[in-house]
């Protein structure tokens, strides 16, 4: 199969997604060693505000489903960041290959975890020796996945989960070089909208991808990241009145049922984002 049809065919074929019940989230405890986790930026992490934060985060997640909390892993810094170690759909699961060296440790802690819920496992480390892949750059919404190529996640990862979920169509986005993942920049809002970041980089994203059918609101980029869970928007509560007005009008426009405002601001120094602090099953 191939992966780059997709921007001819999409532009006549999305349709309206349908809703994602989510029925369980992993976790895991943000570890001591998390200041020393891998950042683009050089600022110093305040410890026992990272971890309360994290924890503020898991525990609003436990207010909407819930949540399997692992222990923290000392020797792997990023550890907190389960997103990316694998794309689950249903009761199928794509076990990463994360793109930097550093992460590939805190793949199989997550893909036990994962076989004794009973899920299938596909594992991308065996499948093919070339493929990347971190979950930050996955973004399913309805039928159709979107896979940012990225410093982490190349083509051949999103070849390997076009044939992991035939059922969806895979089309990749090449993401810009000052974004760390594709999820840093776009998210979905609701079962049909898209946060799409304002000026250059949205701009350059809305031109190299197909999002015809998707309702696309337009937003500051610390905004655009956000975890759309069972009716609940969790939110950074970094913004401008105008910039909240235009996520909540989404919200309701998407009938998402409130915004809820997380502040993940010292997690944010290594480059987290609210996504990335938990993976959403839906077996």
């Amino acid at each position: 199969k191939t992966i780059m049809f997709c921007s001819v065919v999409i532009r006549r074929t999305l349709r309206r997604p349908s809703q994602r019940y989510y029925s369980l989230a992993i976790a895991r405890r943000l570890p001591n060693s998390f200041i020393n986790a891998l950042s683009s930026g050089n600022e110093t992490v305040n410890l026992n505000i990272a971890q309360a934060q994290h924890q503020t985060y898991v525990d609003t997640l436990r207010t909407i489903l819930p949540v399997l909390e692992l222990p923290a892993l000392e020797e792997c810094p990023d550890c907190c960041f389960v997103e990316d170690t694998a794309i689950a759909i249903g009761t199928t699961a794509v076990m990463t290959n994360p793109g930097h060296d550093d992460r590939r440790g805190e793949v199989e802690s997550i893909r036990k975890v994962l076989e004794n819920l009973g899920m299938e496992i596909i594992d991308m480390r065996r499948q093919d020796a070339y493929a990347m892949c971190d979950g930050g750059d996955v973004l399913q919404v309805g039928d159709y996945l979107f896979v940012g190529l990225s410093l982490r996640t190349n083509e051949a990862a999103a070849r390997l989960l076009q044939d992991a979920f035939p059922d969806k169509t895979v089309i990749t986005v090449p993401v810009p070089k000052q974004v760390l993942h594709f999820k840093s920049a776009v998210t979905n809002i609701g079962h049909s909208g898209l946060l799409v970041p304002t000026g250059e980089i949205g701009d350059g994203l809305l031109d190299s991808t197909p999002f015809n059918d998707l309702q696309v609101y337009r937003l500051p980029m610390r905004l655009c990241n956000v975890v759309c869970c069972n009716g609940v928007v969790l939110a950074q509560p970094r913004s401008d009145d105008n910039s909240r007005k235009v996520l909540e009008q989404a919200a309701h426009e998407q009938t998402m049922e409130e915004v809820r405002y997380v502040d993940t601001s010292e997690l944010a120094k290594k480059d987290a984002a609210l996504t990335c602090c938990s993976l959403l099953l839906d077996v």
